[in-house]
């Protein structure tokens, strides 16, 4: 029965738009595990930066806004060194 609680709040996760798409949504715990950081650092991130998905007082953040983000970052790390 545990698994069948945790395969649901998996699929809770993700919004369902079309048969063969869908988006993931993660909390900012989550995220916060994602980028091995603590969650007070991901509530510094501008929201200019990550953009955030927000449900009343939930926030919630996609798969796409998180990977551009590390791209961002990957990018501005590599012009530092170059400099």
């Amino acid at each position: 029965m545990k698994e069948l609680n945790q395969s649901k709040k998996k699929e809770d996760k993700k919004l369902v738009l079309s048969d063969d798409q869908s988006i993931k949504l993660f909390t900012r715990s989550e995220l916060a595990k994602v980028l091995k950081i603590g969650i007070s650092s991901v509530d510094m991130i501008p929201v200019e930066e990550l953009p955030r998905v927000r449900f009343g007082k939930s926030v919630r953040f996609t798969l796409k806004s998180i990977s551009e983000y590390i791209q961002k970052k990957e990018t501005a790390d590599e012009n530092k060194l170059r400099h």
